[in-house]
């Protein structure tokens, strides 16, 4: 709440309530828009207020919506920013023994280069390829062959691209040893969603390679999630009694009763 920008938007929000649903549904949207408002000489007076001390990097967003914006992360947002890209690779099902092949872009973009950080944080072994402006498409089809890397990640696009243009090659990637295909920085409509599947995925031809979860799956994650929230919370109580008692233990033994 110290940022000036957020002072106001936030106004009225109990912090001691945020791990409730209903609580975290009073928090208002935040678009980009919002930000591009934001006069660039008051942007890290209004909203990105950390000293340039706490400053680990600055990223840059695609742009595929409008004006890039820059921005400064923290080292404290660098910690949860690659926890959060590494549970994507959790609920998609990979993990250690998976090995990634990246075509995202790696330079101020962020997704390429945190999602190899965090494949690697996750026991992931990491191609770091980039994107065709740094390692040429065909280069890209030919290490995905050698290499045998059990994930591609990438835009879609870009997918599409490699997988027309190895199919025009005569190389079948849908008969190759990539598994699990994970997008982002772009709108994945159900078409491509599928195209991707059939024409990377092994085994994966037709059939999306990611189902979209019913009402009642999300219902249960919502679940889940809360009581995972709970246990930590008791976790972190239990953990701190026990060593408050520890202490009490030792100065008892350092001292004697009448």
């Amino acid at each position: 709440m110290a940022a000036p920008f957020h002072a106001e938007r936030l106004k009225g929000i109990d912090l001691d309530r945020l791990e409730e649903p209903e609580e975290w549904a009073k928090i208002p949207t935040l678009d980009k828009e919002e930000l591009r408002a934001i006069p660039p000489d008051r942007f890290y007076d209004q909203f990105c207020i950390a000293p340039r001390s706490e400053v680990a990097e600055y990223w840059r967003s695609g742009g595929t919506t409008g004006v890039p914006l820059f921005y400064p992360r923290t080292f404290e947002d660098m910690r949860y920013g690659i926890l959060s890209f590494a549970r994507t690779f959790h609920c998609a099902g990979a993990g250690a023994g998976d090995t990634a092949h990246i075509s995202f872009p790696l330079g101020i973009h962020p997704v390429g280069q945190v999602y190899a950080r965090a494949a690697q944080a996750q026991g992931i072994g990491v191609n770091w390829a980039g994107s065709g402006a740094s390692t040429p498409s065909a280069l890209q089809i030919e290490l995905i062959r050698r290499n045998r890397p059990t994930i591609w990640l990438g835009m879609s696009s870009y997918g599409l691209h490699l997988a027309n243009l190895a199919e025009a090659q005569g190389i079948d990637l849908a008969g190759g040893p990539v598994r699990l295909v994970m997008c982002s920085a772009e709108p994945v409509s159900e078409a491509k969603r599928a195209k991707i599947s059939a024409k990377m995925i092994a085994l994966g031809r037709g059939e999306p390679s990611v189902k979209k979860p019913t009402d009642a799956q999300i219902a249960e994650i919502a679940a889940l999630a809360g009581e995972v929230d709970r246990l930590t919370r008791a976790s972190a109580a239990a953990s701190q009694a026990l060593a408050i008692t520890g202490r009490v233990l030792d100065l008892m033994s350092e001292v004697k009763f009448s």
